[in-house]
């Protein structure tokens, strides 16, 4: 078992003379508490650990797939996607002279300054749209 082979490690250290390298005043203590030590309790403790390391992941896998068949996730990739096409639509739009400020959000209470700029922007989109 591991338990002897760690005793026979200790014999092996003991036989070698190498413990009389070790800081002598605690170096009885010291031989005790190895020798008293459960190697199968630090196992153990390390095979407990992996396994909340496992079932950590598995609530994350479960919160995910609770989230795509709910919807959710779909939801959140088709917000991103329409805002992705928005942001290249108003960059070609611009890159053909496009001005957005041309018509005001309040277009039917207060008229737009410029209707040039209103009949360019007509004429940028009407080839778009045909």
């Amino acid at each position: 078992s591991v338990n002897t082979l760690l005793g026979e490690k200790i014999e092996e250290f003991l036989s070698s003379g190498e413990h009389k390298k070790t800081f002598q005043p605690t170096a009885k203590e010291n031989l005790k508490q190895l020798r008293e030590f459960k190697l199968t309790q630090l196992v153990m403790m390390h095979v407990q650990r992996y396994i909340g390391i496992c079932e950590s992941g598995l609530d994350q896998l479960k919160l995910q797939k609770r989230k795509l068949m709910s919807g959710e996730r779909k939801d959140a990739i088709s917000d991103w996607w329409l805002h992705e096409i928005d942001k290249e639509v108003l960059a070609y739009l611009e890159a053909q002279g496009y001005i957005y400020d041309a018509v005001p959000e309040n277009y039917v209470e207060s008229p737009p300054e410029d209707m040039n700029a209103v009949i360019e922007n007509i004429n940028i989109l009407s080839p778009l749209l045909d």
